[in-house]
């Protein structure tokens, strides 16, 4: 039972993120670390306290060499369940971005795309295809780039990160942005830079 609820808080935080929004994620993934980490090896410290009844009261019997055994157990136990529920919270809280954050990032990332696209079409007039690193615009096309636009800004967050490709399709060069509108199903958006159009999952 133990070896099954280690393996659920490492591999629940992963279907969490998939399933729901990163608020609901990390607090059902904070009890499952709860659970493992405290209640567990509290109920199996309660089972290795050996109580005897005596005509004047109920009181602890020594421990016996066996009893100390159990204690090493729990202490590892102690120590193994709350690595794990702890390890299986921070991969829920590592990739977290609550909804209202996603969405806000997915309208800048609109807004700045358009624009963007026209240092993207000047570099492909001047070079004959887009570059393959966005850095590649500095400081000849832009100053800076765009914090929202960054692929290496986000590359820890799985929802928030951003991607861009350079390919050729068919001899002719293209280049496409991709990220993540929300942390659910039918969320992927991308944005085509030939064509300068936005396409979302429904």
């Amino acid at each position: 039972m133990f070896g099954a609820l280690a393996l659920l808080s490492v591999y629940a935080g992963p279907y969490l993120k998939n399933q729901l929004d990163g608020a609901a994620a990390f607090w059902i993934n904070t009890a499952i670390a709860i659970f493992l980490g405290l209640l567990i090896p509290a109920y199996a410290i309660s089972r290795t306290v050996v109580l005897v009844p005596t005509d004047e009261a109920t009181k602890f019997e020594p421990p016996s060499s066996s009893v100390k055994r159990n204690y090493t157990l729990v202490a590892a136990l102690v120590v193994i369940f709350g690595i794990l529920g702890f390890r299986g919270c921070t991969l829920v809280l590592r990739d977290s971005f609550f909804p209202a954050e996603l969405a806000e990032l997915a309208r800048a990332r609109e807004t700045l795309l358009p624009q963007f696209r026209l240092s993207l079409l000047a570099y492909k007039n001047e070079h004959g295809c887009y570059p393959e690193k966005l850095h590649a615009l500095i400081p000849d096309y832009i100053e800076v780039l765009p914090l929202e636009l960054n692929p290496n800004k986000y590359w820890d967050h799985r929802f928030a990160n951003i991607s861009y490709e350079q390919f050729n399709r068919d001899g002719e060069c293209e280049a496409r942005f991709g990220w993540l509108r929300c942390s659910g199903p039918d969320c992927y958006s991308k944005y085509e830079v030939n064509k300068g159009e936005f396409w979302h999952d429904k």
